[in-house]
């Protein structure tokens, strides 16, 4: 064997490592929340699964097919390779956890493609680095346990990125097409996804002014608009059939994505900053609190090698879509972590070009804290107990039948069915009764308050599952006085509730408390179990919020 053959032998295993350490973070633990569909974006999906083929082409043809998911705030194609999944996987008989699995291979063969990009961009090297820094992102290994759309759309995104700089590298303009193809792919499974047009287009236009062959250049473009445009059109095809619906709902969430219309689960994100609130409270935990300085480096070092001598301006295709995206992005009133998980690849490459700059003991250094950062979130979530099913567990053997536990609407009701397994009994929350109070519907008033005073007076417990709904009161006590009051009050134990219990994962060791909620609430919000020990009359709670 030559020195040749060993080095490529070397590097094949530590490929095969690498990827099978991200295969590792991103499948164990995909039954994190027990099977109780706690990510209410999954919910979606499942409550869609029932789908099946139509018996004709009429029956395909109507908007009451059964092919119909009859849901449109995401594309239907990853449901249907959910449910394909689920057909071909009878042996783990669970829609949820099929799914689950294959987001988890799907951002493993995303992490391949990033390798490869960095390679054709820089050199092997980098593109080692850049796939270590991918697989240890704390959001990919959270959106790899979710079936939702984040990891579907990074792969298609990372492999549209990669193509196209193929397509300049080597001149290959056939493969115009297949970047067509992916496109429909991406917009099939969300509606958003055609952004990821301005790919390919920066990349005919960087040839059309590059190169001398522009009649075939723009014949394959032309070829590639028209795969989209179909292939988009086929996998979704009820967007078109069923469209009165296909719009009503993209209106609306539109709406809520730009602040129009502001139901409970965002006015959360009321008074915050644009961009710096990103930055600040999303970047750091799906990206890493090393990765991110070291990303944001990279970047201005690529960026100036657009003006500087020599000038390499195939690295447009790298920048133009996170810098676009972000712009667009970071403006919206809507600030969801979820949709910054389609920049982390180039954050990725970003961070690994910077990181090759310096000296070795550095970057070991360095790869060394981003990793820890990765293995410190897994062994926080996934090697523990979800915290709603902990406190579960706990409720079942604490608390007495019959009691009468007060919950948030708008947010999932403790406890859970749960399985113990050792006694082979199942725990319903039947067995109490459960009080959902309505802190949002009613006008903040003292009408309001009388009864959720009255309800709280007859509670034993009253037990808060995340922060999403008692925060965002809290940032908005202007249009909610008089319930921020109770809550402040109820935290600070003046309405007779003692704090009996809480549970917490944070992943870092700390608080995450001042993250976005929603990288805390899906897989690890914290629980708190408030008993009625004072046991105040109706009135004094009444008397005691109002004053």
């Amino acid at each position: 064997m030559t020195n040749r053959t060993k080095l490529l032998s070397k590097k094949n295993v530590l490929l095969f490592i690498l990827l099978s350490i991200s295969a590792f973070l991103n499948i164990y633990g995909f039954g994190w929340d027990g099977g109780h569909y706690l990510h209410p974006d999954e919910r979606l999906y499942v409550n869609a699964s029932n789908i099946q083929l139509p018996k004709n082409l009429g029956e395909f043809l109507s908007p009451s097919s059964p092919l119909n998911p009859h849901m449109f705030y995401y594309g239907p194609l990853p449901l249907y390779l959910y449910k394909l999944t689920s057909i071909l996987t009878p042996f783990i008989n669970n829609f949820l956890f099929s799914g689950r699995i294959l987001s988890a291979l799907i951002m493993v063969c995303a992490a391949l493609v990033i390798f490869h990009t960095a390679k054709l961009l820089f050199d092997e090297k980098i593109g080692f680095i850049a796939l270590f820094i991918f697989i240890f992102s704390p959001g990919i290994i959270q959106h790899a346990h979710f079936i939702t759309t984040e990891a579907i759309l990074t792969f298609f995104l990372s492999l549209i990125v990669y193509i196209c700089c193929l397509i300049i590298k080597k001149n290959r303009f056939k493969l115009f097409p297949l970047v067509g193809l992916i496109l429909g792919l991406a917009a099939a499974s969300k509606i958003t996804a055609a952004s990821f047009f301005m790919i390919p287009l920066t990349t005919f236009v960087f040839l059309l002014i590059t190169t001398g062959k522009k009649l075939r250049l723009t014949l394959y473009f032309i070829f590639l608009l028209v795969i989209f445009i179909f292939s988009s059109t086929i996998l979704a095809p009820y967007q078109i059939i069923d469209f009165s619906r296909f719009n009503e709902e993209q209106r609306y969430m539109q709406s809520v994505v730009l602040g129009l219309n502001k139901p409970p689960f965002v006015i959360i994100y009321e008074g915050t900053i644009p961009y710096l609130y990103q930055l600040f409270r999303i970047f750091p935990l799906t990206f890493g609190f090393v990765s991110l300085p070291l990303a944001v480096l990279g970047f201005l070092m690529l960026a100036r090698k657009l003006y500087r001598p020599p000038r390499s301006f195939l690295l447009i295709v790298l920048l133009i879509f996170p810098l676009a995206y972000f712009a667009w992005s970071g403006a919206w009133f809507n600030k969801f972590s979820r949709y910054y998980i389609l920049l982390i690849p180039f954050l990725s490459l970003f961070a690994a070009y910077s990181l090759m700059k310096f000296k070795k003991n550095v970057k070991i250094f360095f790869l060394f804290l981003i990793a820890t950062n990765g293995i410190v979130y897994f062994t926080n979530l996934y090697l523990k107990p979800n915290t709603r099913v902990a406190a579960s567990s706990w409720i079942y053997g604490r608390v007495s039948e019959k009691s009468t536990i007060a919950g948030e609407h708008w947010d999932d009701s403790l406890p859970l069915p749960i399985l113990d397994e050792g006694k082979d009994q199942y725990y319903l929350p039947e067995q109490y009764n459960l009080v959902s109070l309505q802190v949002y519907d009613q006008p903040d008033d003292e009408k309001k308050i009388d009864l959720l005073a009255s309800q709280l007076s007859q509670s034993d417990y009253f037990i808060i599952s995340s922060r999403r709904v008692f925060y965002s009161i809290l940032r908005n006590s202007k249009s909610y006085p008089y319930t921020s009051l109770m809550y402040k009050k109820l935290f600070s134990g003046q309405l007779g509730f003692r704090l009996e219990k809480q549970f917490t994962n944070y992943p870092f060791f700390i608080s995450d408390d001042w993250a976005d909620e929603s990288f805390q609430s899906y897989d690890h919000p914290p629980v708190y179990i408030f008993k009625n020990e004072a046991r105040f009359p109706a009135e004094k709670i009444s008397f005691l919020i109002k004053s």
